[in-house]
Order: C-alpha cells, then structure tokens, then sequence
C-alpha cells in the first residue's frame, strides 16, 4: 500500500511543480556582463531563465572587449532567476542573478585564474554523519565537506604540484565510496586506505559530499589534508551508540529529519588522526513483525487491483 501511495503523491507532486502559465509578450532587452579581470583564454558562457527550477529559455552570449552580449535577453517577469554561467579554463562560475539585475542592463561577473597552492584552503566545516543500513549490516558513513578559499584564485588539481588533489584517510574495511553533492567519478578516487579529492576548489565556500560503507566491527579513525575549523559527528539513529570520551560529548536535537545526536568537537588541525567507536542498533521483534505483515499485503492481488483503481480515480479527479 506503501508503494502505491507513493505512486500516487509523484503524479500529483508533478502537476503541482509545473511552472506557471508565461505571458504571450515580453520586453527583451540587451544584457551586458562585464568581467572583472583581463583573461589570458577564451570563455563561453550562458544565460538561463529559470522558473519553479524550470529552464525557461536560455541565451548564448558573445564575448567581446572583455564583455559578455546577450542580444534580445526576454524579460520574464515572474520568472525565479536568471542563471549565468561562465565557462573559464575548465571551470564553471555560476551565479543567480535577481531579475531586476538583469533588467537594468549591466552586471559583473567574476571568473578567476587557476592556481595549485593550498596555503589559503581551510575546512570551515566537517560532518560526519553515521548511519546504519540494516539490509546490508553496514555502517553507511557519509562526509559533508565545507572548504573556505580565501584567496584571489581557484585551486586546481591539474596544475603540477607536489601532492594533487587533497587525500582522506578512511577507517580500515571501508567500501563502495560514492560521490555525491558537486562530485563525480573522476574527481574522487579510491586507493587503499582512503580517497583523494580532485577537485577544483573556487574563491568562497564551497561544498563537497560522499559517502562509504564500512563494517559494524571496525573502528572509525580518519584524518583531513586541511585544517578544520569545526568538525561535527552526527548519528541519526538514536539506536547506534558511540563510545564518549572527555572529547565526544553529545546533545539530542530535534532537526527537519527527526531526532538525532549531535557533538560539536571543534576545531582539528591538518592531517591529525581522529577516531571513535560505534556499535549497530539492535531490532526489536515488533519491527521485524510489522515489517512481515506489510510484506503480506502486497500478496493479495484483490487488494492491490482495488486500491490501485481507486488511486487512479483520485489522481484523475485531481488533475482534471
């Protein structure tokens, strides 16, 4: 029943994240991006109408005089945002830009040079999140990453460096490392006992996610190339306890996802280990009985036909 409902509140959810009906006529208007620096290559770049994040219509830019053009730029007027994204030796810049911005004719963009020094990379902030995946009897670990440049140029791995990208060293017995938030297969790699990051790294905050698995006996012990202003071991299950010392104090939080154990362990200089040990939630028989007994209803073709016809009526209802 579960499933079907699901079903159900995905096809209203998509009739109510259609964008709304646009104007017939728009004002256009010449859009000009003038780039703060003098460049050394090349770039592209894009102008994106965006709406309930919908692409609207995008417009290609011309690049002249250390300018970017968009001729005849549409004015949508209820539109979220404009999107610009600027393509400068391999890296893209993306901005939101306010309509009215784009409306009054002339904005700034920023792109800047690449460079292989580390020396102005921090992480703001580090957290831990530990879970358990109870089909799998393994701890799912996952790593939110927050590293602050404060320098005037983007960090990139590519460059000739004495050690590429930045290296994380993972507990013994972890596997399947899967890139998540503004990460992909080739900018995370895998070797024996951690990851390196290859990423490039912009002027600002910037936000890196993965995750791993790692098995329930193991001990979490880890260390970061860059110094961390403030780390957090969060575990989402109340079931899973850690083993506190004078360092690992938690507080219970009531956040958007529920109930969870929070330790703020402040600040961790570079490449210094930090460790801890957790232990896997047990199962209670009636989680496991209530479990079997949904399994169940799905065993019931009557039930399912009647449940799924009434499903498909109500949806009809509502979208007509």
């Amino acid at each position: 029943m579960l499933y079907i409902l699901n079903i159900f509140m995905f096809i209203v959810s998509l009739t109510q994240q259609m964008p709304h009906a646009l104007p017939d006529h728009f004002e256009e208007k010449e859009f000009i991006v003038e780039i703060n620096k003098e460049l050394t290559a090349p770039l592209y770049s894009t102008l994106s109408a965006v709406k309930e994040q919908f692409i609207i219509k995008t417009f290609e830019a011309k690049f002249e005089n250390n300018r970017l053009y968009f001729d005849n730029v549409k004015l949508y007027p209820n539109v979220d945002f404009y999107e610009l994204v600027i393509s400068y030796k391999g890296v893209n810049y993306v901005e939101k830009i306010p309509f009215n911005s784009v409306k009054s004719g002339k904005y700034l963009g920023k792109v800047y040079e690449l460079g292989n020094k580390k020396d102005n990379l921090n992480i703001e902030q580090m957290d831990i999140i530990v879970d358990f995946d109870s089909q799998r009897d393994l701890f799912v670990v996952t790593n939110d990453i927050m590293i602050q440049n404060s320098g005037d140029f983007t960090y990139s791995p590519n460059i000739p460096q004495d050690n590429e990208g930045f290296f994380i060293q993972l507990p013994n017995g972890f596997s399947d490392v899967t890139p998540q938030f503004n990460l992909s297969e080739s900018s995370i790699k895998t070797i024996e006992n951690g990851v390196v990051l290859n990423i490039f790294v912009k002027p600002g905050k910037n936000f890196y996610t993965f995750n791993y698995y790692l098995k329930v006996d193991s001990v979490f012990k880890t260390s970061f190339p860059l110094s961390i202003n403030k780390l957090r071991l969060i575990v989402p299950n109340l079931k899973i306890t850690v083993k506190e010392d004078e360092n690992i104090q938690f507080f219970i939080r009531e956040t958007e996802n529920g109930t969870v154990k929070i330790a703020t362990l402040g600040s961790l200089d570079k490449n210094k280990e930090f460790s801890f040990e957790a232990s896997k939630p047990i199962l209670k028989s009636r989680d496991i009985s209530i479990s079997k007994s949904q399994m169940k209803l799905f065993k019931k073709p009557v039930y399912i036909f009647f449940m799924g016809g009434f499903l498909l009526l109500l949806s009809f209802i509502v979208i007509t």
